[in-house]
């Protein structure tokens, strides 16, 4: 038996979604967003800008982490 294929002539609810509506990813500002940091919550749209965002972001998290280490060890 062949195999059938469906098609459906209305379009998906998501090619529906308004473009204006997309978030930018805010590390290349030229692609729509896909991915969120779960830390920062900062959109981007692929590896290459989560690797670059990621630097930064880890940075400053580490940061914060020290320097909360260090109001404790100071108490």
């Amino acid at each position: 038996m062949a195999d059938a294929i469906i098609t459906s002539e209305t379009p998906s609810t998501s090619s529906q979604l308004n473009q204006s509506s997309r978030i930018i990813c805010r590390v290349c500002q030229k692609q729509f967003s896909q991915y969120t940091c779960p830390r920062c919550n900062t959109r981007y749209c692929s590896l290459h800008c989560y690797k670059s965002h990621s630097l930064r972001c880890t940075e400053s998290f580490m940061k914060e982490n020290v320097v909360e280490e260090l109001r404790q060890l100071q108490s």
